[in-house]
């Protein structure tokens, strides 16, 4: 279980109730559409698709019915109103079982209308009841992965419908329906009940929420989208019902295909929930997402219109449900965000009750009213003319959810600010920078800063104009630090920061150094070697960094250095702490010496600062100093930081050496190996004697192994072969194996080690993997001529290190397994493949001898033994 809690970015403590959350909902769901394709294939069996409009405007009129009912027991707990609204329906899948498949027309027409809206409500109230018990973050984590577990379920749902309604009788599939109710009712009662006590307790009273969708721009956006949603969705899924109704006679071949397709459609939903939609709704904004679907449902629409028939038909379909559900609905989610929750709860009561059964009742009436509307080629023409309606409602939908981001960035809570800066970040341009603008002028200090990151972190010219002007006017010391950090490089930055620089504040001061120095150019030059006589030690440390990066005269170079190393050796170890910052900032390679002294500092700041800057300048040759400070007893409080620096230093050591072993000639491997020959420590001494070695391609092979190997035991041996690293000029040969062959024989030698076997065999070390490979087939043979069973412990461990051993010796990785399947089978004709490749790959010798006697053995069991005590004898 914490495997996969880990697996799914889940704290294990949490994961119990994740489980519950999701096997309720896939409950609800899995019941919402083994009701709606049972009841659905009753009703196109006994009345027809011709009266489908019909059962939508009924059943939608009570979706609103009983959307104004919930909107109106506001003092009613979320999950009662389910567990009401479950008991109820639970007693009409009752009646509808005792009504059977022979029921009248109109208990047929009543059941379908009283099925049609459930899955709408049912998604409503489900995660209205959620609204109050899981925290933002988990709504944010969990309901994409809540969701596609219930797709995943509704996958096989709709593909075991059909074969069930076969076998138990369509009609008797209502009374699973309300078995799954009962028990998603159970599971999610304990989630409810552990968050908030009593289940079911009525809340404190609270006032009705005055909710204007027309008076509320995104919302009165959001509705228009909904309600062409419904339409969308009634027209498509008429069309799709009457094209099955006449594709097929049998009411569980209806069933069946419809399932089926479903499933098609639940499998391409729960992959793109799992991989694309959050990647989506990260990468573009809500209306550029929203506006997808409409241009594929045109292309549908053209197809059926062009005379693509059935198969164009299941397409629109197809196109318009998985943007839906996979997406859409995902989208109007993150549209509601930037609302408190109480109003978010309100909105999607009226948006997926109201809103979404007022347009499906208004598109049921212009079907019945208009039945040409009935017909495949004018209901696709109609969707042809809404798509390009939709999509320009879509485009416009983003200016009103900036507005409303905006909004929140004002007044909202900390954490919908927080929000709504991270939904700001997938728009660009104006667009963001504006809605920034407004929050870089609040009266709230922190609100500035905020605003000041999110400039710098979108750049350009508009954000940078928009910095610049509010440090013009910036007071707060702590806010105008934060403006200047963040000041992109655009005009009239070099004049604020100039402007900065004899601000009475020492922070604002250094900061305004710093930015010059990342500015450049020439404007920075005056202002910078001003700041060397500061009297506070920061302002003239990062002055003095600047001033290093940007000088265009060597007169400003010296200043600068020589401002810096005044202070290494000040008195005051403030000085000399801020100069080995500035050093390390440098990072010049001659300013090293000057850091590695300041690591015997009295001061154990200094020697804090001095190892952060070695670590920024990359400066392996400080390595012997750095280990020898980490292992002074003063130095335990920043032991962490030594430690960290090493690491990182050794590391990025081996990376460099690796990269650039390639393109160095000998003089310069040479002098690199000196080099590193002397800093002390295995990881170096192990590149020096790799750079010592003549032959390209062996080298290149030792490179690759220094830096794969990763078992401290392959890593010691791998040392041990390399030898010292003054060895003096290597070759293949000087690479003995003889350490990564006895590590090889230990029970349960890494598979580094074989690797690297492997890796650094060669014409001249191959004769002591061949040696050695004879003595483990003879150990082998000693094993079995004792009498020991074959399928011993011993005699397997040892059989799989003489195959190995033979397959280094050969240089062919394939022998191995040929070598143990031989074995294991006993067939003449597997043994006689694998001792013609064991000819071709090793050379004639006693070892390929035995290895021969035995593999012929193995075929004939009653010498196998003989034939192994004669080897074992043989070797002596």
């Amino acid at each position: 279980m914490g495997r996969i809690a880990r697996l799914l970015g889940i704290q294990a403590a949490a994961f119990p109730r994740f489980a519950a959350i999701t096997a309720a909902f896939a409950l609800t769901q899995c019941v919402a559409l083994m009701v709606y394709l049972v009841s659905t294939t009753l009703f196109l069996h006994r009345c027809g698709a011709a009266y489908l409009p019909w059962t939508s405007l009924s059943g939608y009129v009570l979706a609103l019915a009983l959307s104004a009912v919930f909107r109106s027991l506001r003092a009613a707990r979320p999950f009662a109103l389910l567990t009401g609204y479950f008991i109820a329906y639970s007693i009409f899948l009752g009646l509808a079982r005792a009504n059977g498949s022979s029921g009248s027309f109109y208990a047929q027409a009543a059941i379908q209308s009283i099925v049609v809206p459930f899955p709408i409500l049912c998604w409503m109230l489900f995660w209205n009841t959620l609204e109050g018990v899981l925290v933002i973050q988990e709504v944010k984590t969990w309901t994409p992965l809540v969701t596609a577990g219930a797709f995943l379920c509704q996958i096989l749902t709709g593909l075991a419908t059909g074969p069930l309604g076969r076998v138990a009788g369509l009609e008797n599939l209502f009374l699973a329906g309300i078995l799954g109710l009962a028990l998603a009712l159970a599971i999610l009662g304990g989630v409810v009940s552990e968050a908030r006590g009593p289940v079911g307790a009525p809340g404190p009273e609270q006032a009705p929420a005055a909710l204007e969708l027309g008076k509320e721009p995104l919302l009165a956006g959001i509705a228009r989208l909904v309600a062409a949603f419904a339409i969308f969705k009634y027209l498509v899924d008429y069309q799709l019902n009457r094209a099955v109704s006449e594709q097929f006679t049998s009411a569980a071949d209806v069933a069946a295909f419809l399932g089926r397709f479903d499933s098609v459609i639940k499998t391409t939903i729960f992959l793109l929930q799992t991989t694309l939609t959050g990647r989506l709704l990260a990468w573009f904004t809500p209306g550029k997402v929203l506006s997808a679907m409409p241009v594929l449902l045109a292309v549908a629409c053209g197809a059926v219109l062009a005379g693509g028939g059935f198969p164009a038909i299941l397409a629109a379909n197809l196109a318009f449900t998985v943007f839906d559900k996979g997406v859409n609905r995902s989208c109007l989610a993150l549209l509601l965000a930037p609302f408190p929750p109480d109003k978010a709860r309100q909105a999607r009561l009226r948006l997926d009750g109201q809103i979404y059964g007022a347009g499906v009742v208004s598109i049921s009436v212009a079907m019945i009213a208009l039945p040409a509307l009935l017909e495949p080629r004018v209901t696709f023409a109609v969707l042809l003319a809404l798509a390009a309606g939709y999509l320009a409602a879509s485009l416009r939908i983003d200016v009103r959810y900036v507005a409303a981001l905006e909004a929140n960035l004002l007044a909202g809570a900390d954490a919908d600010r927080a929000s709504a800066l991270s939904r700001l970040r997938a728009f660009s341009g104006r667009r963001r920078v504006e809605a920034l603008k407004a929050l870089l002028a609040s009266g709230d200090p922190e609100h500035r800063r905020q605003a000041a990151a999110e400039l710098g972190r979108a750049g350009g010219a508009e954000a940078g104009a928009a910095l610049a002007a509010a440090i013009s006017g910036e007071k707060d010391p702590m806010v105008l630090s934060s403006l200047i950090s963040h000041l992109p490089p655009t005009a009239g930055a070099a004049a604020a920061l100039s402007r900065c620089a004899t601000s009475p504040d020492s922070r604002v001061r250094a900061n305004a150094a710093e930015g010059l120095g990342r500015l450049g150019g020439e404007q920075g030059g005056a202002p910078l070697s001003a700041l060397l006589s500061d009297s506070h030690p920061r302002v003239r440390a990062s002055a003095a960094a600047s001033l290093a990066r940007v000088a265009r005269t060597r007169d400003e170079v010296v200043a600068g250095l020589g401002t810096l190393r005044r202070m290494v050796t000040a008195p005051s170890a403030s000085d000399r702490a801020a100069a080995c910052w500035a050093l390390g900032k440098i990072g010049h390679r001659a300013l090293v010496p000057a850091l590695a002294e300041r690591l015997a500092d009295e001061s154990q700041l200094v020697r804090r600062q001095a190892a952060l800057g070695l670590e920024r300048a990359w400066a392996p040759g400080a390595l012997p100093a750095l280990h020898a400070a980490a292992e002074r007893a003063d130095n335990a409080p920043i032991l962490n930081v030594l430690r960290r620096t090493i690491a990182r230093l050794e590391d990025r050591t081996e990376s460099e050496v690796l990269w650039a072993m390639g393109r160095l000639d000998r003089l310069e491997r040479q002098t690199l190996a000196t080099q590193l020959s002397g800093l002390g420590r295995r990881g170096p001494g192990m590149l020096a004697r790799v750079l010592a070695v003549e032959d390209p391609a062996y080298r290149t092979r030792l490179g690759q192994a220094v830096r794969e190997v990763r078992s401290a035991e392959a890593r010691d041996a791998l040392a041990e072969a390399l030898g010292p690293a003054d060895a003096g000029p290597a070759g293949a040969g000087a690479v003995t194996l003889a350490p990564l062959l006895e590590a090889a024989r230990r029970p349960g030698a890494p598979a580094d080690v074989w690797r690297l076997l492997a890796k650094l065999r060669s014409r001249r070390n191959a004769p002591d993997v061949v040696r050695f490979a004879q003595e483990s087939v003879a150990e082998a043979c000693r094993l079995l001529a004792a009498g020991a069973l074959p399928s011993s412990v011993l005699v397997r461990r040892a059989v799989v290190r003489s195959a190995r051993l033979v397959a280094v010796a050969s240089g062919d990785g394939a022998l191995a397994p040929a070598l143990l399947s031989a074995a294991a089978a006993r067939e003449r004709r597997r043994s006689g493949l694998t001792i013609e490749l064991l000819e071709k790959r090793l050379d004639e010798g006693p070892l390929r001898r035995d290895v021969r006697a035995l593999l012929e053995a193995c075929a004939d069991p009653a010498r196998l033994r003989a034939v192994a005590a004669q080897i074992a004898g043989a070797s002596g």
